[in-house]
């Protein structure tokens, strides 16, 4: 019994081959016509959770190609699919049957010729005490790669986090006790169903005051309009400037007599 247990720990404590040494020895066996050893080899660096980008590519595009000798056109459409979201240029590898590049050609075709991408939205200018809400989103993943997509984001306090497997994830950020020209930072990442780094991003926003760039007590206007709200109101104060100054020359002209201003009389009325 003693034996048995030295050998298990001997085996757990063995290194197991990183996916980008699997990916070349993968590749090897695919060019030797080791078919089905290179499809398993493929197939564990797609499940791994510690693969990069470049690694996922090539085990999508191998399996692409794999699938197809082994006559298993669903799931090479799949592969094909998430091959193309991974790198929109991918081509067949050599000794791949010929169908394969068709298969990336409509995958791409159907993409628009576009990546993953992953996406930060926050409001443009957040006022400082109030909660703003952030949000984070993954485009143009397929099914094979769509995994749980998280958003950290730091205002007032410890940072605010939320995860979901829904493609977005949307939280609020405190800003209580923050002044204007603080900084909100969020950061984003999206995951393979295994585990392994997609995308990651960040993006930060500067809080501003709630009337920041307009003089205290303004009327907003709409801005689609032909003029400014504070042009008028400098027409009108300049306007009764003007006519405290006639009566004001008139009186003084007349001497000290009586003057009487009439109503004035309008056309029709």
């Amino acid at each position: 019994m003693g034996r048995f247990v030295a050998v298990a720990a001997t085996l757990m404590a063995l290194p197991f081959p990183a996916p980008a040494q699997t990916v070349d020895e993968a590749a090897r066996a695919f060019s030797e016509a080791r078919f089905d050893d290179s499809r398993a080899m493929f197939t564990a660096v797609a499940a791994s959770s510690t693969a990069s980008v470049p690694d996922l590519a090539e085990a999508h595009r191998y399996l692409t190609a794999l699938d197809l000798l082994f006559d298993r056109p669903s799931s090479a459409r799949a592969h094909a699919d998430a091959a193309v979201a991974l790198q929109p240029r991918v081509t067949a590898p050599e000794g791949a049957p010929e169908e394969t590049n068709a298969l990336f050609a409509r995958a791409s075709s159907a993409r628009g010729g576009q990546a993953v991408e992953l996406g930060i939205d926050l409001p443009p200018d957040p006022i400082a005490g109030a909660p703003v809400r952030a949000r984070a989103r993954i485009g143009g993943v397929p099914d094979m790669l769509s995994g749980p997509i998280e958003l950290r984001c730091r205002g007032s306090g410890e940072a605010t986090e939320a995860t979901s497997s829904s493609g977005a994830v949307e939280l609020a950020v405190a800003t209580r006790g923050m002044r204007p020209g603080d900084g909100i930072r969020c950061e984003a990442s999206a995951r393979t169903p295994q585990g392994a780094l997609l995308r990651e991003g960040t993006r930060s926003v500067v809080l501003r005051a709630l009337q920041d760039g307009r003089p205290r007590g303004a009327v907003a206007t709409d801005r689609g309009g032909s003029g400014s709200t504070w042009i008028w109101i400098g027409a009108g104060a300049g306007a009764a400037v003007v006519a405290t100054a006639v009566v004001v020359g008139l009186l003084a002209s007349s001497g000290g007599g009586e003057i009487t201003l009439g109503r004035p009389q309008v056309e029709g009325f």
